[in-house]
């Protein structure tokens, strides 16, 4: 039985552009931007803490060839 490969990591919250794809940080320096930010409720909680001056940490899933962040949390 085959099952897919699931990665998670935490990224540091830049900024989110005006067409809804975060700028990202990793670990070690290297910066992502093709990670869209969550629709819905959760997505909300993001932009609304961003948008409040919060430091951000996301945690994004990749699963067969798609990330999508699936939580964040204060990084005070």
């Amino acid at each position: 039985m085959e099952a897919p490969n699931v990665t998670r990591v935490d990224y540091t919250l830049m900024d989110i552009a005006d067409d809804g794809y975060l700028s990202l940080l990793d670990k070690d320096g290297q910066e992502k931007s093709d990670v869209k930010l969550p629709e819905g409720e959760e997505g909300d909680k993001i932009k609304a803490a961003f948008d409040n001056g919060d430091n951000l940490s996301v945690c994004v899933i990749a699963a067969m060839g798609e990330e999508a962040v699936v939580s964040f949390k204060n990084e005070k």
